[in-house]
């Protein structure tokens, strides 16, 4: 399931990543992308840790084991996809 979740993940984080760096190019902004960047990627961690959550069955005091999971498939993903 992880690694599905991380293939998936990887492509997500690569297609953000090219059209951030178009919308930057365009706009001349690059500076407003960096900033969309970092509040996108902890959006992302959001997502997959409550995701994680609910495929684990929504158990009671993991917010924390979810949090780190997500953190960890995130950013395995966008190193992944920078590669």
């Amino acid at each position: 399931m992880e690694e599905a979740l991380l293939a998936v993940e990887t492509a997500k984080t690569a297609h953000n990543a090219a059209r951030d760096r178009l919308a930057a190019g365009l706009s001349g902004d690059v500076a407003a992308a960096d900033r969309a960047e970092v509040r996108s990627e902890e959006h992302r961690i959001r997502e997959k840790a409550q995701l994680l959550w609910e495929l684990a069955g929504k158990p009671q005091g993991s917010a924390e084991a979810d949090w780190l999971g997500a953190e960890r498939l995130v950013r395995s993903a966008s190193a992944s996809a920078a590669s």
